[in-house]
């Protein structure tokens, strides 16, 4: 139904995907935090302060599957997982970890698109904003879907236990902010409009905890 903007300029220049089984996110229990000086930046998006994340731990506190996570982050800027259901109940999912580390804009996740085309989406989405572009949260955005648009809507953190669980290993916690990119149906329709194709309707699930009925969409 909707297929990337571009190719990647280098396919094989992609960071790794880690594809794993829904309801089996790691915990944040185990990146314990480390005192740092707090510096505070503008970016283009959020006032943020830098944390503590997961990319100062020593190579010998990390399992192999860590160490491969991090090495992706510190070669790309980012880390795509690939959440899926073997049971098919639930819809697959993408995000990112390591966009608001390395370029200041919060992670984003997208549910129920193929993996390469989430993967290839989230790739173009980090080159514009390593070159310096900036999307606006809830309002409809050209481009990022080829010839639909796209919404990012905010994730309430209540919802990042179960979906963001890498991301919350490498941020040591919760602070962090996360989008969800939300793509609309064959008319252009999203899910909060009316007449909204109800085949759909479970392919993407609100992740922002108070609806999105409830928030303006410019």
């Amino acid at each position: 139904m909707l297929c990337p903007r571009r190719d990647l300029l280098n396919p094989g220049a992609a960071p790794a995907v880690l594809a794993q089984p829904r309801h089996q996110n790691p915990s944040a229990q185990r990146f314990v935090q480390r005192p740092i000086a707090d510096i505070a930046a503008q970016t283009n998006f959020v006032q943020i302060n830098f944390m503590p994340t997961a990319l100062e731990f020593e190579d010998s506190d990390l399992d192999p599957r860590e160490r491969e996570f991090l090495t992706e982050i510190r070669k790309y800027g980012w880390f795509n997982t690939r959440v899926f259901d073997p049971d098919q109940i639930e819809p697959d999912f993408s995000y990112s970890t390591g966009i608001f580390e390395s370029v200041g804009f919060p992670e984003i996740i997208v549910f129920s698109l193929p993996k390469q085309v989430s993967h290839d989406i989230l790739w173009d989405i980090y080159r514009d904003l390593a070159d310096g572009k900036s999307f606006a949260s809830r309002t409809k955005i050209p481009g990022i879907l080829g010839n639909h648009d796209a919404v990012l809507m905010p994730v309430a953190k209540s919802k990042y236990g179960e979906h963001l669980g890498w991301s919350q290993r490498f941020y040591r916690g919760d602070d962090f902010p996360c989008l969800q990119l939300i793509w609309p149906d064959r008319e252009g329709l999203f899910p909060w409009e009316a007449y909204f194709d109800q085949s759909f309707v479970d392919d993407q699930p609100d992740l922002s905890g108070i609806g999105w009925g409830n928030l303006k969409i410019e």
